[in-house]
């Protein structure tokens, strides 16, 4: 599994804000109340950033690794559609609960999965 130096650092990127999003997940899940802190705002914007760019970064992922991942691309969507529900939730409880319950599960799973493909490459 040999990848030159920038596919190196891309995945080393990738692995990063893969991770970093999830432990954004674990602070709204455990943060959001009616008197949420105001950081709670700052993480839920990161996060949707971070998942624009890790959509877009899906599509390079797919000619860096050897292994088809368009299960695991497909994953990702699903987790996108259940995190834009969000928006569809009118109090700060109703979003605390779709995070814990829906997206913060399916996220850790498909980040685990993911994780799994591109640690071999970045591990060399």
């Amino acid at each position: 599994m040999t990848i030159t130096e920038e596919n190196q650092t891309f995945l080393e990127s990738y692995s990063a804000t893969i991770d970093a999003v999830g432990e954004g997940f674990e602070y709204l899940a455990e943060s959001i109340s009616e008197n949420a802190p105001p950081e709670t705002e700052r993480v839920f914007r990161d996060i949707v950033v971070a998942m624009e760019q890790i959509a877009t970064a899906n599509e390079q992922l797919q000619t860096v690794l050897e292994e088809d991942i368009e299960n695991l691309q497909t994953d990702f969507r699903d987790v996108t559609a259940l995190f834009s529900r969000w928006f569809e939730k009118q109090i700060n409880e109703e979003k605390r609960v779709l995070i814990q319950t829906k997206v913060l599960p399916h996220y850790e799973a498909w980040r685990r999965e993911m994780q799994k493909q591109i640690r071999p490459y970045i591990d060399n």
